[in-house]
């Protein structure tokens, strides 16, 4: 299941749009018998789904689409709450490590910007990444997804990631100003 969400946050946060397909958001099976039926490989993920399964499998808490549901909605939510992730935002690709996959993403208007780490291995992956490669000084760091937060030490930041683990960064000083712009006053 982690590394199913980890391959779904990747399109997630490059830049552009990212194509979601039903299939692809539900984490159906590929069809493989369809495909030798029609000759046509792209088949494999345009299968029926019964709706009256899939009500049921959202029913149960630990099925594989109420699970996917569940920490795929935390990417989405993300995604669409955080002008960094704007199509026209700016990216920078980080060579932290060949088993992470990482991203800085800026809003277009360069008042945003979210650090997104992704484990593409089945082990533990310890990160000391420089700020100055993130072009982001904050001490303060806070991860969108399970809302823990981080502090660097001397320009670095420190972090694991678990297997398939994905992480969004995100400064603790534009979360504070993001959260005093959207207060209306009376």
């Amino acid at each position: 299941m982690k590394r199913y969400v980890a391959s779904r946050s990747i399109p997630l946060v490059i830049q552009g749009v990212p194509g979601i397909y039903v299939h692809g958001f539900m984490g159906t099976v590929n069809n493989h018998e369809r495909v030798k039926e029609t000759g046509v490989k792209r088949d494999v993920n345009r299968g029926f789904i019964d709706s009256e399964a899939v009500e049921r499998a959202l029913k149960d808490p630990g099925s594989k689409l109420s699970l996917i549901r569940r920490f795929g909605g935390r990417l989405y939510r993300a995604r669409t709450r955080n002008r960094a992730f704007h199509p026209r935002g700016r990216q920078k690709i980080l060579q932290l490590s060949p088993d992470v996959f990482a991203v800085v993403r800026q809003s277009p208007k360069k008042d945003e910007h979210i650090l997104a780490l992704t484990n593409v291995t089945g082990k533990e992956i310890h990160l000391h990444i420089p700020l100055s490669e993130v072009e982001v000084e904050d001490r303060e760091w806070q991860d969108l997804l399970s809302e823990k937060s981080l502090e660097s030490e001397g320009g670095m930041l420190k972090t694991a990631l678990e297997p398939y683990g994905v992480m969004w960064l995100k400064p603790s000083g534009e979360i504070r100003a993001s959260n005093i712009k959207s207060m209306k006053l009376p």
